[in-house]
């Protein structure tokens, strides 16, 4: 028996260098990742779907080859010469593959207790009992996977199909059924749920992979004893045929996805490939409009010169420029877009939009380059700019502009320290806010220095070029070019926002509570800390770094919940946005993104 043993454990030797491969990688992974910087909880959780979903696949492919070869390869006969029963064989067997999965196992515990040590104070909470229940539900899933390549060995190559055919229909179902993701490897088995220093899980999923595993060793066994080779030669047989059927019908769906594909590309570009379009040329300006909106379109060229005149006098360039302009459609959430040689406009855009995107091409063309290189310090102040100038030529109510942005002041969002900083700011806050903030500051820098302040800051910006200053000190840096005084007009831009907010009633104060169902997230319930009645939304996105296109938004029902939009979330994280619709403007204003394990 102890020999048997012995052969069998040398049998998977490849088996044990990909333990090792395996398990040097992921302490790599956490040796590079800056978890000093991290909560312990976020710690305990990093990479262990990814991980537990691959070292699955491993020990699927360890149980795999361990017993139904014997038959395939015609090595049964030589097992029963020897002096041990069958069951002895597949008990060594079982053993054998025992050996890395508990290696692997105590390995992942030591790595994910020496990365929660070195993340050290100030997170405090004991690790213990999540690494704990994370090596439990490690275990369990691994586990299933051993037990179903053991189980599923029988089929040959077939066994690998059906295995991923399960792991596929499972994540598109979870797309569904939120039920399903606590299953799945994938989708969020890992997911704990973490309240002060303790965590619970859920038992469904783990009766679930226990019940997988054992059943793919009992069946295994048993086939073992006697019956696998009509198995085997069953495997064999359909695989073969699968393989001819599966050659046609995949050949068929190919075909059909690249016909819907085609479909879909025609439909989602039917604006620009179905419609009848007419050109025009001015002095600086080609222009492609909808020939159904020819009347429109017209009335717009007709007055872009002189719009184009207008705004190169107020900005302060002498600097001649042509494009590009487009009148049929423009990114969602937006009227207008300058993409550097060329504008698009929405069918129904006005003249003031054409004023706001030729405002942000004269001001590229002021500082060049550089406005794109320092784009994360700057995209305040060139979208501040663009509407301070589309205003001046063409006024509006500036009131509303003036309260949207001390709303924003009021509920802490808008210190300039902040908005130097573009791309932190958008992943915790309205990544909007930045017009009416901008425009604020364009009118507190003017107010203070003077109408020619903007072109003097653009061509210092300019002469910055591709220089490595970050935030602040570039703002310090233009402005001393100029020989302007930023911390006055920081204090005038302050200043502004905190009169305009004398105006402002007693603002919503809004927090979220994700609702659950078995452990699932299945809505979230606001609540206003100040009472307030105001129309409330729930915006959510998927990943941390979403476009603005890609958020989803919902209302605040009668009961204080808004559905989440199940089907649009891949990931294992729930990221939040709550807003409240500020009643003078009809805008509504967002608090922080906020995150919750779905």
């Amino acid at each position: 028996m102890i020999a048997l043993f012995t052969k069998e454990s040398h049998g998977i030797r490849p088996f044990w260098y990909a333990v090792v491969a395996f398990t040097l990688w992921f302490a790599l992974t956490h040796a590079l990742d800056p978890h000093a910087q991290m909560p312990r909880s976020d710690v305990v959780t990093d990479s262990m779907d990814d991980w537990t979903f691959s070292c699955g696949l491993l020990f699927f492919f360890l149980g795999h080859s361990m017993v139904a070869h014997e038959y395939r390869d015609g090595h049964i006969e030589f097992l029963d010469g020897l002096p041990l029963s069958r069951w002895k064989v597949y008990v060594a067997k079982v053993g054998a593959a025992m050996l890395p999965f508990v290696a692997m196992i105590i390995t992942t515990g030591i790595i994910k207790w020496l990365a929660c040590w070195l993340a050290g104070a100030p997170h405090a909470l004991d690790p213990t009992a999540a690494i704990a229940i994370h090596l439990g539900l490690f275990s369990v899933v691994t586990f299933g996977f051993l037990g179903l390549g053991f189980g599923f060995s029988w089929l040959g190559g077939l066994g690998w199909g059906l295995i991923l055919l399960g792991l596929f229909f499972g994540l598109f179902l979870s797309l569904e059924v939120v039920a399903v993701r606590p299953y799945l490897p994938i989708t969020g088995i890992m997911e704990i749920a973490w309240d002060g220093a303790d965590v619970t899980q859920v038992w469904g999923p783990v009766f679930f992979w226990l019940f997988l595993g054992m059943s793919g060793f009992t069946v295994s066994g048993l086939l073992f004893l006697g019956p696998g080779e009509f198995f085997v030669r069953t495997g064999s047989w359909l695989l073969g045929s699968v393989r001819v059927v599966a050659v046609g019908c995949a050949t068929l769906m190919f075909l059909l996805i690249a016909l819907l594909a085609f479909v879909g590309l025609l439909g989602s570009f039917a604006d620009r490939l179905w419609v009848d379009t007419e050109t025009a040329q001015t002095e600086h300006f080609h222009w492609l409009y909808r020939r159904s909106l020819e009347q429109e379109s017209l009335a717009l060229i007709d007055q872009a010169e002189d719009i184009n005149a207008r705004v190169a006098a107020a900005i302060g360039n002498e600097e001649e420029f042509y494009l590009d302009i487009e009148i049929l459609s423009a990114a969602r959430y937006h009227a207008g877009v300058y993409l550097g040689g060329k504008i698009r406009l929405a069918d129904d855009s006005e003249a003031a939009v054409l004023a706001h995107e030729l405002a942000h091409a004269h001001a590229y063309e002021i500082s060049g380059w550089s406005a794109h290189h320092q784009f994360d310090h700057v995209r305040f102040f060139e979208e501040g700019l663009a509407d301070y100038y589309e205003n001046l030529l063409f006024p509006s109510d500036a009131s509303d502009s003036k309260l949207m942005a001390a709303a924003i002041w009021k509920t802490g969002q808008a210190r300039f320290d902040m908005l130097v900083e573009d791309d932190t700011r958008s992943v915790k806050h309205d990544m909007t806010q930045v017009y009416p903030l901008g425009r604020q500051f364009v009118e507190a820098l003017v107010h203070v220095e003077g109408k020619d302040a903007p072109a003097c800051v653009l061509r210092a910006l300019g002469d910055v070029g591709a220089e490595d200053i970050a935030g602040i000190s570039l703002w310090y840096t233009m402005m001393g070019a100029c020989d302007y005084d930023l911390d006055a007009v920081i204090a005038q831009y302050h200043a502004r926002l905190e009169h305009a907010a004398e105006d402002l009633d007693v603002l919503p104060s809004l927090t979220g509570q994700v609702v659950r169902e078995d452990g699932v997230a299945v809505g979230l319930t606001v609540f206003d800390e100040n009472h307030r009645d105001a129309s409330l939304i729930c915006r959510f996105r998927d990943e941390e770094n979403s476009e603005l296109r890609d958020y989803e938004h919902r209302n605040v029902g009668g009961d204080r919940t808004c559905d989440l939009p199940t089907a649009r979330l891949s990931g294992k994280t729930l990221w939040y946005q709550l807003g409240f619709q500020l009643e003078s403007t009809g805008d509504f204003v967002y608090g922080e993104w906020t995150s919750a394990p779905l």
